[in-house]
């Protein structure tokens, strides 16, 4: 018997679940790894997307990776981006304000999709006053049509879980300085 594992978020975040619980385990990072390195998913997953391997597998998904770009930020049009490349894995992206720059350095693994940051957006008394103007600065738009795609493709493999932008001392040290330089910062 399939579970609605929609419901099963419901019945349990409202205590009606008579003590079944959520099982998310979390393949996605093995997924894309195996994605980006180009190799082939095992048997039975063997071109399978990632909603398709958590229905075989019975489980819930952690919805947040679909459902997080239905809340879009929209920067201040005078805000610009220029990205450029520095050698083979290394890549300078300066953010340009009205009141100044900020200055992020990433560098990509051959390894991983994820970045390494060399450089955070925010390392100086004068980036954090240009991060303190963008966020004063900045709106928010609902995308609706989004929120419909990711519905009709995970269905109901769990509730749509959205993170909320992160914010203060959250949004510094995960986002914006790190925790060491955070920490020295406040």
């Amino acid at each position: 018997m399939k579970t609605d594992l929609w419901k099963l978020h419901e019945d349990v975040v409202f205590g009606r679940s008579g003590g079944k619980v959520i099982w998310q385990p979390r393949i996605a990072c093995w997924y894309d790894d195996k994605i980006f390195a180009g190799e082939p998913l095992p048997v039975p997953y063997t071109g399978m997307s990632l909603p398709d391997i958590y229905r075989h597998l019975g489980c819930s998904d952690r919805l947040y990776r679909w459902y997080n770009d239905c809340i879009q930020r929209i920067e201040h049009p005078a805000v610009t981006f220029r990205e450029t490349k520095l050698n083979d894995t290394d890549t300078r992206i300066i953010t340009e304000t009205p009141v100044g720059n900020q200055v992020t350095v990433i560098r990509h693994s051959p390894n991983s999709p994820g970045v390494v940051f060399l450089k955070r957006e925010v390392e100086t008394e004068d980036e954090l006053r240009v991060a303190a103007w963008r966020e004063e600065n900045t709106a928010w738009r609902w995308d609706a049509e989004h929120f419909e795609n990711c519905r009709r493709e995970v269905g109901d493999l769990g509730a749509p879980t959205i993170y909320l932008p992160r914010m203060n001392i959250q949004c510094l040290y995960i986002e914006k300085m790190g925790v060491e330089k955070a920490i020295y910062a406040l």
